[in-house]
């Protein structure tokens, strides 16, 4: 189950004519299986309809395509980076597991609103994963807790190509850019290492005719 470990930057914001809200900085601690939902909320105010990915205690409203597709290339680069802990990742949702007799539900217990691209970092912190999006930290423990996000997301990518058709892709589309972005950065850093390696050489001695053409050898007609 995942638990809100930490709230952090209280500040009062109000978005697009909806409910006063509080921008947090939430920190979760996942481990195994968390249900997910993701669904489209109607518009308020006058605004269109949006995104909205439950996973676990957490609810997440995307207000547009940028929200929604940073945050779910935030975990195509986290699936990337853990693919020798999941199973072969397929565009679609599969069953979620049958919950253990005695555990209980998990209950939205915090609320965030993406509005806009989200700055996005994914880094390993030991033996687990740690996913940051806009205000919002996952630190997934294991595979289980780690894939559930990933398929929230993967559901939530395709939710957002069918709400923002032109402006949002599906979770594959997502994989690919972030492997190719991935592949170039790796490419980047190959060429840096071959220029540190490779000798200077000297560099031949200018005299003061060089570059100025030949406007001052002509001679009288």
């Amino acid at each position: 189950m995942g638990w809100l470990t930490t709230i952090l930057g209280w500040s009062v914001s109000s978005v697009a004519h909806m409910t006063e809200s509080w921008a947090l900085s939430l920190s979760i601690d996942a481990q195994g299986h968390d249900d997910t939902q993701v669904s489209i909320a109607k518009g308020v105010g006058g605004g269109g309809p949006h995104l909205k990915v439950r996973t676990g205690p957490v609810l997440v409203h995307c207000l547009g395509p940028a929200a929604a597709m940073s945050a779910a290339q935030a975990w195509a680069s986290a699936r990337l980076a853990a693919m020798s802990w999941l199973p072969p990742l397929e565009d679609r949702r599969g069953p979620a597991p049958t919950p253990s007799a005695g555990l209980g539900a998990a209950i939205p217990c915090a609320s965030l609103i993406f509005d806009g691209r989200q700055p996005w970092h994914v880094e390993r912190v030991g033996p687990a994963m740690s996913i940051t999006v806009g205000p919002l930290q996952v630190i997934a423990r294991d595979a289980t807790a780690l894939d559930t996000h990933i398929r929230a997301w993967t559901e939530a990518s395709a939710v957002a190509a069918r709400l923002f058709p032109g402006r949002a892709v599906p979770f594959s589309r997502l994989i690919e850019h972030e492997r190719i972005a991935q592949l170039r950065a790796l490419d980047q850093k190959a060429e840096q290492r071959r220029r540190r390696r490779r000798p200077s050489l000297p560099v031949p001695p200018t005299s003061e005719r060089t570059g100025r053409g030949d406007g001052g050898n002509r001679g009288r007609e």
